[in-house]
């Protein structure tokens, strides 16, 4: 998906249907031109459109509880304001829309994220590319549907962290911006997943 809207685009790549070596997870890329410092804002999907209908559908933008979406950003640390930044610094988190219109981490649904070393943020560009394992809130939502209807999420809020590890953090949705996409989930899946990985020095 590329959006003139967010200015942003995301891919994904699934290994093939069924398969046992690589279950429930996937590969993202996301590539984004943003005007906001580091190390504010995210980025993110949800899944479905009841996001970008409810948004629309609301002069203040509220969103229905519960829906699902993975967001991926960098967290703010004092180094964060220096380039290039460190892949230690960046997360990803499977989240549900709670109350006040805040992204919360969906604990009982661990994921297991690793970030690339090809993730870039420079000149106001960022490149996060990450595997996402144990990531069956998202996969098998992608694999149900062959046009899987997508919302990306773009906002410049600060993320509010959750521990001191700075490994979890309530996202706000206040502002953000929102448009609907869909992924042709036969295309997104790849017969040579394990060299997708490989490129992205993730295998």
């Amino acid at each position: 998906m590329q959006s003139t809207v967010l200015n942003i685009t995301v891919g994904f790549a699934l290994p093939p249907e069924h398969s046992e070596v690589f279950k429930d997870e996937l590969l993202v890329l996301a590539v984004g031109n943003f005007s906001f410092p580091l190390p504010y804002g995210f980025s993110a999907v949800t899944l479905g459109s009841d996001a970008a209908n409810a948004h629309l559908a609301s002069d203040k933008g509220a969103l229905s509880n519960g829906i699902t979406g993975l967001v991926w950003y960098i967290v703010a640390v004092n180094d964060t304001e220096k380039l290039p930044v460190s892949i230690e610094n960046c997360r990803s988190e499977v989240v549900a829309i709670g109350a006040n219109q805040t992204f919360t981490p969906v604990i009982p649904a661990p994921i297991f994220v690793t970030f690339s070393p090809l993730t870039t943020w420079d000149n106001d560009r960022a490149l996060f590319i990450f595997r996402c394992q144990n990531c069956s809130a998202v996969t098998e939502y992608l694999t149900g549907h062959d046009d899987a209807v997508l919302t990306a999420i773009l906002s410049t809020s600060y993320p509010i962290y959750l521990d001191s590890t700075l490994t979890l953090a309530n996202l706000s949705l206040v502002g953000a911006e929102y448009e609907e996409f869909k992924v042709n989930t036969d295309a997104a899946q790849f017969a040579n997943y394990s060299s997708l990985l490989q490129a992205a020095k993730l295998d």
